[in-house]
């Protein structure tokens, strides 16, 4: 009977340890603003990283027009002053795609969070405009049509010929920002290339020096910020 009873608390003190383990690995995660994310997510060389600011995009991106339209100007290289082009000529889709093509889920359910139509509105609506302007600039001939991962490409394939095609079950934007799947970073409330990082006023005197994407009104914010950005800052990974 102590032998059973030792197992129960054996077992019970494994399960209460890997709940402490995920919160805090969870806690762990520092913010991230929408910039310092699209960043991340063409130019880290972690795929953990770009994992990790998918699933922070993947949380606010439906409907949100200002975030869409971020990362097509990303896309398109619309502000190069915020990071030069990448020295092998991808953007921000084609690493998904490639991250796709490898097996994340987290950059498939990305690719197509920024390719669902809200069909509530018709297609001149604003939000479905830049989605089939996001579907249009992903490269079907690098999706992967085999393995797991094969019915999404099948459905950025059809997004990109015109289709509404629905996400398929376990890969919808509900799914992929659900908490209890993996950590999720919180997204800042404000555009750090044009507000402080750490407080958010829009008055900057500094900015990070490696990636131009994140600024801040002082110095002392600056320093006070720079444990949390400098996970997200590429060239300090």
């Amino acid at each position: 009977m102590w032998r059973f009873a030792a197992l129960v608390a054996v077992a019970a003190t494994a399960a209460a340890a890997a709940v402490w383990a995920v919160r805090w690995r969870r806690r762990r995660v520092a913010a991230l603003s929408v910039p310092e994310a699209l960043h991340v997510l063409t130019h880290s060389a972690s795929a953990e990283l770009r994992g990790l600011a998918a699933r922070a995009l993947c949380a606010i991106l439906f409907g949100e027009v200002a975030v869409l339209e971020e990362l097509l100007d990303e896309v398109r290289r619309t502000h190069p002053e915020f990071g030069a082009p990448r020295s092998d000529g991808r953007h921000l889709l084609d690493v998904a795609i490639d991250d796709m093509a490898n097996g994340s889920q987290d950059a498939a359910m990305l690719l197509l969070a920024a390719t669902e139509t809200d069909p509530e509105w018709d297609d001149r609506d604003e939000w479905n405009k830049l989605t089939a302007e996001a579907a249009a600039l992903v490269d079907a001939d690098r999706l992967p049509i085999t393995g797991g991962l094969a019915q999404a490409a099948a459905v950025l394939v059809a997004r990109k010929r015109n289709a509404r095609a629905p996400t398929p079950r376990g890969l919808s934007l509900h799914d992929a920002c659900a908490p209890r799947i993996a950590r999720i970073p919180d997204v800042l409330p404000f555009n750090t290339r044009v507000a402080c990082a750490e407080c958010g006023a829009s008055l900057l005197a500094t900015r990070c020096p490696a990636c131009n994407n994140v600024g801040y009104c002082c110095e002392s914010h600056a320093t006070k910020d720079a444990a949390r950005h400098a996970l997200w800052c590429p060239p300090f990974q």
